[in-house]
């Protein structure tokens, strides 16, 4: 947790955009952070977190280096009212938006397709964000961190039990099954870059976007069938969103491919502490230079 918490603070503190240009004036200095995502951001959206509970995520670490609330935006009293269509209840208000089980753009559910009921995708977080404040403005740091819901979506039996039993019998899939979730995954991705297009369009002056970890590491998936199942749909997911997404200095891409990752089952949910090991490598071409604070 110490180095998560370090991480954490050197990755909010310590992103200075340096100008692209003799010309380009630098952004402000950053006040406070806004995020969207799933579990791995959630900030006890059901009153609690799917990540280090009950220690902070790093997402909270992030907000009170800033002074900010590390609390959820919104909250839902009862874990089993979730994935069945249920609205969330208002408050605490806070600018973390992530939900655990959220997808990037549709329903996390086989009960309900309201986009309304939780989780809620990324694409509502977003809209519930401008919804309340109305624009991004330059002195904040906005991260976005999803697509792991859409990648391991059919491997829950919930969703698609054939692809989910053979998997789970560690039997591969067919290439025609394969090619179905490669376009699934891959419009999932779409639909992540064109979110980041909206918040760029709406303000956001530094936006962070993370790039799926390496999911055959994950708890959830025992067998090799379904740990390289998972393996290529994030590195599918992964490419198709580095190609669609806009091309603009604003945006930093986290290679979590490059941390390390430990995991263990608890609350009957993944649970993971992500380490960075070192700086990811980014493929956009403006330099953020890293200072301590």
């Amino acid at each position: 947790m110490k180095h998560l918490k370090s991480v954490a603070l050197a990755m909010s503190l310590g992103f200075v955009a340096a100008p692209a240009s003799a010309s380009a004036a630098a952004p402000p200095p950053i006040k406070e952070a806004v995020f969207f995502g799933d579990s791995l951001t959630d900030a006890g959206t059901y009153w609690f977190r799917f990540t280090t509970d009950p220690d902070l995520s790093w997402a909270q670490h992030v907000a009170l280096a800033y002074g900010q609330s590390p609390l959820p935006n919104q909250h839902i009293d009862s874990y089993a009212d979730v994935y069945k269509g249920n609205h969330a209840l208002d408050g605490p208000n806070g600018l973390n938006y992530a939900e655990g089980g959220a997808k990037t753009n549709s329903a996390y559910s086989q009960t309900s397709q309201d986009f309304e009921g939780k989780p809620i995708s990324a694409v509502v977080q977003v809209r519930h964000y401008l919804q309340q404040h109305g624009s991004f403005s330059s002195d904040q740091l906005v991260t976005l961190y999803v697509g792991m819901n859409d990648v391991a979506w059919s491997y829950d039996e919930g969703n698609s039990a054939d692809i989910a039993m053979t998997l789970r019998g560690n039997k591969a899939v067919s290439a025609k099954t394969m090619s179905n979730e490669t376009a699934r995954v891959e419009q999932a991705a779409h639909d992540e870059a064109e979110l980041a297009r909206t918040i760029l369009a709406h303000g956001a002056k530094r936006l962070i976007v993370f790039a799926l970890p390496d999911m055959a590491n994950l708890p959830w998936f025992h067998t090799k069938a379904s740990q390289q199942f998972v393996h290529d749909l994030a590195n599918i997911f992964n490419r198709r969103l580095e190609v669609d997404l806009p091309h603009d200095l604003a945006i930093l891409v986290l290679h979590t491919q490059q941390f390390s990752m430990t995991c263990s089952p608890t609350r009957g949910a993944m649970v993971s502490r992500t380490l960075l090991t070192r700086m990811p490598a980014v493929r956009r071409t403006r330099t953020f230079a890293i200072r301590t604070l």
